[in-house]
């Protein structure tokens, strides 16, 4: 349907190794990043544990074909709760709100203009082996960096509490072919993507956002499946990524 209601569990545990003060080759390693943060005050979750947590959500959604959209919108809002009474180490939330859309101006010629907004807000407590994990349904489990988000930087390049998030990209499916009857199709795309991270919501702002874009190469396979192969410049270089699907 378009309105769909979410509800779920998660039980977790992790486990996290620190190399502060053991020795190699007769050589003591002094205090890792990991550790300096931690004693510094600067992250939670220094000692990992459980990771239990309960999510509810509601996607409102008129795509008018999921895998492969060419009109419509996406708009979802979830959040993640991870208590102590349920047995996690931490208690921590998450809320996601996320709107994308899709518009054909030209149908026939499988021109497809997409944009996509979304914000992450994190307690302060949140562990940070979590604060790069954005809950969804059929949405980006990673913020921010990478394929699904700033192409052009390495994936989970920058992390807080609190995440902001905007694209806008240009597709266009240009030729078709029939090969041992499976329908295949040639696309290419141009992207901009922008982003940004801030430690409180009051913090939020149009400034200090990092850019990056690009073009990329789509090949569709009966429609449902498509694979990208998109190649994104940032300000600290150029990577390529080739991902199975679309970006959001």
């Amino acid at each position: 349907g378009i309105l769909r209601p979410m509800a779920g569990i998660q039980i977790a545990y992790y486990d996290i190794g620190d190399y502060t003060g053991e020795t190699h080759d007769d050589a003591v390693i002094q205090p890792t990043h990991l550790r300096s943060d931690f004693d510094a005050g600067r992250i939670k979750g220094f000692n990992g544990g459980w990771d239990n947590s309960i999510r509810l959500g509601l996607t409102y959604d008129t795509r008018d074909f999921a895998p492969n959209p060419s009109n419509g919108v996406f708009l979802q809002a979830i959040g993640r709760a991870s208590l102590r009474a349920f047995g996690s180490s931490e208690s921590y939330r998450q809320l996601k709100l996320e709107a994308r859309g899709f518009y054909s101006p030209f149908p026939r010629t499988r021109l497809i203009l997409a944009g996509r907004l979304g914000y992450l807000a994190q307690t302060s407590n949140t562990p940070f082996y979590i604060l790069s994990q954005a809950p969804g349904v059929d949405a980006s489990s990673t913020w921010l960096g990478g394929f699904d988000s700033l192409r052009g930087f390495q994936t989970n390049r920058f992390v807080g509490n609190n995440v902001a998030v905007a694209s806008g990209e240009v597709r266009w499916f240009f030729a078709k072919s029939t090969v041992w009857n499976q329908n295949l199709a040639f696309g290419a795309t141009a992207f901009v993507d922008a982003g940004s991270v801030f430690d409180t919501i009051g913090d939020t702002s149009l400034k200090h956002w990092k850019p990056s874009g690009g073009v990329g190469f789509l090949l569709s396979w009966n429609v449902s499946t498509v694979v990208s192969f998109d190649l994104g410049k940032s300000g600290e270089g150029n990577l390529f990524y080739m991902g199975l699907g679309f970006p959001y």
